[in-house]
């Protein structure tokens, strides 16, 4: 500007030049031209900008993918449509983390050297469908002994839910009550979806190991009572406790058969302990059972310590004698017990006991009868003190 007549301004030096994105600024100088030494020129400086350089993405595919819990979505195949010293790295994101066909929105960036100089245009349309996890159930085998009442289990585990989410077996397990029910399968298993679980984000779950439940038999103990006996007389009646019912059970919904009680010891059976045992019965499958046996100590006859010795017989009760002799020479085998009442006489003789010599007391009767030894006080043994069974002409001894 405000040159005169033919003059003419052909270039000058400092002209802004750049070759990436941003602005160079004009440094003006030492302007060519005709007729210019009749100037005082003055330089106005300009500027150089380059704007990046849109590029565009083209041939992408979105990936599916399974239930994660997550929004991120694989983007794969994506092709620049130009560009120099930079390359695309693609991802996305769904507009929803469950399962099902879901929009992605593409968040595709460039990396290299170039950033600086170019944008990108994100690739749209897309879409993809998340499908549903799978999930995995792992049950346990259980016992449990028999109560009498239906009894069940927990235990089951479930895997393949996303981290922070809660899935349980909430029922499906095996329920029983006897033995004979045997080994019964869990079955079907109904799940529960809890912080954050979605049903219908996962698959109908596998059962990798099927949960169980078996009933144990219950044990049903039959402890026989101890007893006492002296030698020369009849067992006791035996005795026992049967214990262990479940529930409402009873010796006649439980067992069949009768409790019998049985000793190898008899009426001659010398010093010693027997077993006590019982037998005769059988139990249902949902008892075993377990026999504690009882011990009969047979014992020899004992000195009478007493001054007298009272021999009843409980039915017929006018044959009642009382005896009050007392004898100060045990090795005396000349002296004689009589029992007016019952017309018995037995002088001192040995006896297997070895009790040589020794006088006793005689009790011999001329019918079957049940009689019962009564000591005078409590020097005399307690446990001597009760019935004896004796026969036609049996002989029962008791030691003074």
């Amino acid at each position: 500007v405000g040159l005169v007549g033919s003059d003419t301004v052909t270039g000058a030096t400092g002209l802004a030049s750049r070759t990436n994105v941003g602005t160079s600024n004009d440094v003006l100088s030492a302007a060519t031209g005709t007729g210019l030494s009749n100037y005082a020129i003055t330089y106005t400086n300009g500027s150089m900008t380059i704007a990046p350089l849109a590029l565009t993405v083209s041939g992408t595919t979105a990936n599916g993918t399974t239930y994660n819990g997550t929004t991120a979505a694989s983007l794969s195949g994506g092709v620049l449509s130009g560009g120099t010293g930079v390359t695309l790295s693609q991802s996305g994101v769904y507009a929803s983390p469950n399962a099902g066909l879901q929009s992605i929105t593409a968040t595709d960036t460039l990396i290299g050297n170039a950033l600086g100089n170019y944008s990108i245009t994100q690739p749209t349309g897309l879409s993809a469908t998340i499908a549903q996890a799978p999930l995995s159930i792992t049950g346990t085998a259980n016992t449990a002994v028999y109560t009498g009442s239906a009894q069940t289990h927990t235990g089951a585990v479930v895997t393949g839910q996303v981290t922070g989410e809660t899935i349980t077996v909430s029922s499906g397990y095996a329920s029983a009550t006897n033995v004979s029910q045997g080994t019964l399968l869990d079955g079907p298993y109904v799940l529960s979806y809890s912080t954050g679980a979605i049903s219908t984000n996962y698959l109908t779950p596998t059962v990798a190991t099927n949960g169980s439940m078996t009933i144990l038999p219950a044990l049903l103990t039959i402890t026989v009572d101890n007893k006492n006996k002296v030698t020369l007389t009849y067992n006791p009646v035996f005795t026992g406790i049967i214990s262990g019912f479940k529930n409402n059970d009873t010796l006649a919904t439980a067992t069949t058969g009768v409790v019998m009680y049985s000793t190898l010891a008899t009426t001659d059976s010398s010093v010693g302990s027997f077993d006590i045992t019982a037998t005769g019965i059988t139990t249902s499958p949902n008892y075993t059972l377990l026999v504690v046996n009882g011990t009969l100590r047979v014992a020899a006859v004992v000195d009478v310590l007493a001054t007298s010795v009272r021999v009843e017989d409980p039915v017929n009760v006018v044959s009642n004698s009382f005896l009050t002799q007392y004898v100060s020479n045990e090795n005396d085998a000349s002296t004689e017990f009589q029992d007016v009442n019952l017309g018995i006489t037995c002088s001192g003789d040995s006896d297997s006991l070895n009790h040589a010599f020794r006088p006793k007391l005689c009790i011999k009767q001329a019918n079957p009868a049940l009689l019962k030894v009564i000591g005078d006080g409590v020097l005399f043994p307690f446990w001597l003190q009760g019935y004896i069974n004796l026969g036609f002409n049996d002989l029962a001894y008791i030691n003074k």
